[in-house]
């Protein structure tokens, strides 16, 4: 088994590394410490990152997108959030959500679609599935053949007439959204024969955005509540009705959602790490650096064995998504809870070597600790997460 990227691999991870590096990272601090939320969105990165193509990562090449392996959209979410999470974070949602499009809908419904998002200066999908009274992802994780939202949809007509509420909706505040992918109950069953997605655009009269969130980390981020009254959406923006599923039941892309999770929390949790590496062997205590103190020298070394190990398992999951059908979703899930969880000890570790210093506002440190702690929760809680992988396994015995 080789765990070293191909050529193609070696050369996004480069690009993007650059591009950050010139793009995100420079202004990621200044963004984050805005105290408005609304005025922490960093729209020209965003815009630069339009242009080098990143709305288009999983859109199969047939399309007109890149048509990225699992492998090569991990490495190049693993760079973003060394820059900063929340950018990271926001291109993950519009690959989720055309994943969930590409995977579910038919042939016409994904051209439509897909062909907004690339179209003249190209945008961004936002997804919807959190309600304000209860994490449904957790829900499903749990108990998936009874989960419901409480969002409704009711066919009217040629039409879909959706009310309810929405909590967290990702990217929805972004002045390039096209459209936002949100989950609603269609009928009495329970679990997914319960639920259908519906692409509906920012602009549909009877949909509210709220403002953004004033959120603890990953501000770069837009994260909205929305109030569905009587949105009416046409039949065609039902994705996956009347039981279409993906073409020969196999994907149309290989992203996984919790393996990108994995990969942005290890992008996020480097960055803590060099900067912590760069102060031990700068900072002097009793006469000598930082590194040479024996404590130090334990953080320092368990902080390379978790990212080490935590890449390790995402690129072999990836790995495993790239070179199957389907994906196997107690490694996705595995992968990540040791991701997020390693990486939440690794940015507290490096917080830990800085001292006073990490914990000041204008380290790269700090600002990890706060966008870190948040990977446990989404994407399904932790705790859920885990009792999914145990029912898998027991059901696989």
């Amino acid at each position: 088994m080789d765990f070293e990227l191909n050529d193609t691999q070696r050369m996004f991870r480069d690009m993007v590394r650059e591009f950050v590096a010139n793009e995100v990272k420079p202004v990621a601090l200044e963004f984050d410490q805005k105290p408005a939320p609304e005025d922490c969105l960093p729209l020209e990165a965003y815009r630069k990152g339009l242009a080098q193509g990143y709305h288009q990562m999983v859109v199969p090449t047939e399309l007109g997108g890149m048509g990225l392996d699992a492998v090569s959209t991990i490495v190049i979410l693993e760079e973003m959030a060394a820059a900063d999470a929340g950018y990271a974070v926001t291109w993950h949602v519009n690959n989720v959500s055309l994943t969930m499009l590409l995977n579910m809908g038919s042939d016409g419904e994904t051209r439509q679609f897909v062909g907004e998002i690339l179209a003249g200066e190209g945008g961004v999908a936002s997804l919807s599935t959190t309600e304000p009274d209860g994490g449904v992802t957790s829900a499903l994780l749990i108990d998936p053949a009874n989960f419901v939202f409480r969002t409704r949809a009711v066919p009217d007509g040629d039409h879909w007439v959706i009310n309810g509420a929405k909590s967290f909706c990702s990217n929805a505040g972004l002045p390039f959204s096209k459209w936002i992918l949100a989950f609603c109950r269609v009928n009495d069953k329970t679990g997914w024969p319960s639920t259908m997605p519906f692409v509906i655009p920012p602009d549909t009269p009877g949909l509210t955005i709220g403002g953004e969130e004033n959120k603890m980390g990953h501000r770069l981020s837009s994260t909205r509540a929305l109030l569905l009254d009587n949105v009416r959406v046409p039949k065609m923006n039902a994705i996956g009705s009347g039981g279409r599923a993906m073409s020969g039941g196999k994907r149309r892309t290989p992203y996984d959602h919790d393996t990108a999770i994995a990969a942005i929390s290890v992008g996020c949790a480097r960055a803590a790490y060099e900067e912590a590496l760069a102060w031990a062997k700068s900072r002097e205590v009793l006469g000598r650096p930082l590194i040479k103190h024996q404590l130090i020298q334990a953080k320092i070394a368990d902080m390379y064995i978790g990212l080490e190990a935590a890449r390790s398992f995402m690129y072999r999951t990836a790995a495993y998504s790239d070179t199957h059908d389907q994906m196997d979703v107690r490694l996705s899930r595995a992968v990540k809870v040791f991701a997020s969880e390693t990486a939440n000890r690794v940015t507290s570790d490096a917080l830990q070597v800085l001292g006073g210093m990490g914990y000041c506002k204008g380290s790269i440190t700090e600002k990890c600790f706060r966008d870190q702690r948040v990977t446990p929760i989404y994407e399904g809680t932790n705790e859920a997460q885990r009792i999914s992988i145990a029912q898998l396994i027991d059901a696989a015995m």
